[in-house]
């Protein structure tokens, strides 16, 4: 069974979602017809990616299961955050490079003939698959 601890108790509901007092204020705006298109990205327990032409003409580009669930999930799975404010602080101050492998490290420099350089992510978490121990995170 999965339970929060910590003060998100007094900021999550039941049923996962956000207590209504606590949400952020939302402030529109619009910039006309110079907008479109755009790409719209929701992320949440996946991702989906939506290409929105006009004002109700959409297009789902496509989609993961990877997405804010998985972090938590993990992060829970190998007891590193039992908050996930302390995970999101901890993402901030962090240096992804830690624990993703980039071009750089797989090809010996960027890969020049399909224009990625050398520091470009090339496996997220990919260096995760050498660490014994949790421990050994920094």
């Amino acid at each position: 069974m999965f339970k929060l601890h910590g003060p998100v108790n007094t900021k999550i509901n039941l049923v996962g979602k956000i207590d209504n007092q606590l949400k952020p204020m939302q402030h529109f705006f619009s910039l006309g017809k110079q907008i479109y298109p755009y790409l719209l990205v929701n992320l949440r327990s996946g991702a989906s990616f939506i290409r929105v032409d006009a004002p109700g003409q959409y297009t789902r580009v496509t989609g993961t299961s990877i997405g804010v669930s998985l972090a938590w999930g993990i992060s829970r799975y190998l007891n590193l955050f039992r908050d996930p404010t302390d995970l999101c602080t901890a993402a901030l101050k962090g240096d992804s490079s830690n624990i993703d492998m980039s071009v750089g490290e797989i090809y010996g420099g960027g890969y020049k003939g399909l224009g990625m350089p050398g520091n470009m992510i090339a496996s997220s978490f990919g260096r995760l698959k050498d660490l014994d121990t949790c421990n050994d995170l920094s």
